[in-house]
């Protein structure tokens, strides 16, 4: 369902300010497209979803998922936060 823990500094090539583009962490490490991935960063559905990205550096358009990027230091804390989202979420 979810994907393990990954070398997150490696993985994704980040910008001068090191983001890194959210749809591809989205697709590699959460086996979701970035329009579903982006839900749990987006405000718009936090009466759906949990909001995961609260205090990580995310920048982008909201409402255009394919803008979204997150820097490369917080993409690990993010992953996490999925991960143990999910796994209460299978032991309800």
């Amino acid at each position: 369902m979810f994907k393990e823990k990954a070398d997150t500094q490696n993985l994704f090539e980040a910008d001068e300010d090191g983001f890194v583009n959210f749809g591809d962490v989205s697709r590699r490490l959460l086996g979701k497209q970035a329009q579903y991935g982006s839900r749990y960063i987006n405000d718009a559905f936090k009466s759906e979803y949990p909001q995961l990205g609260e205090g990580l550096r995310i920048k982008g358009n909201p409402d255009d998922y394919h803008s979204i990027r997150i820097h490369k230091d917080d993409v690990e804390e993010f992953v996490r936060r999925y991960n143990e989202f999910k796994q209460n979420q299978e032991a309800e």
